[in-house]
């Protein structure tokens, strides 16, 4: 790898973390050298635990949905959380990336996974009011009467940040008194 020319790499940084800058820059010929010359996909730093960071979670972040395709096939772990417990998917949510999440979905079947703030991906797509975020978690069967440590719920959320109508009706849900309407 050390000729690489890639504009990923940053010569003053430790070339472990260079396909997690591909990953987030959005470079998909970088990834896929980056993986064919058996770059580590997750970096678990134990002297830094806040530096705990993988390509997928790198690629969720910015949206780029094929890169997280990738590096699912080459076996990157669905499962590898950051240093608040947020996995791919829950990062995917955070930041309303709709396509990463819908791949995702396809990977990682702990869809109500919470993060050290007792937080699922639905909470944090109907909190910041990510509708197709919302619709993809909740046609997964992401569970909807499920709180976070304030015991708040995706409608309570939703509702209080002025965005009621990103929970879909399904009759199913009104035992737990969610409604609403897809606009």
């Amino acid at each position: 790898m050390e000729n690489h020319m890639c504009s990923c790499i940053n010569p003053r940084e430790d070339r472990k973390y260079a396909i997690l800058n591909a990953a987030y820059a959005g470079h998909v010929e970088c990834v896929k050298e980056f993986i064919a010359e058996g770059c580590e996909l997750e970096v678990d730093e134990e002297e830094w635990p806040r530096d705990r960071k993988s390509a997928l979670c790198m690629a969720a972040i910015s949206g780029h949905h094929q890169i997280v395709e990738i590096l699912l096939e080459a076996g990157s772990d669905v499962a590898f959380t950051d240093a608040t417990k947020m996995t791919a998917l829950g990062i995917a949510a955070f930041h309303g990336q709709a396509e990463c999440v819908r791949v995702l979905l396809k990977y990682d079947r702990n869809v109500d996974h919470e993060d050290v703030y007792g937080e699922t991906a639905l909470l944090h797509a109907a909190c910041l009011g990510y509708e197709e975020c919302v619709a993809a978690l909740i046609e997964s069967d992401a569970l909807l009467n499920v709180t976070d440590t304030d015991a708040m719920t995706p409608l309570i959320w939703a509702t209080q940040n002025s965005k009621p109508a990103i929970v879909k009706v399904r009759p199913e849900f009104m035992m737990f008194g969610l409604y609403g309407i897809m606009s």
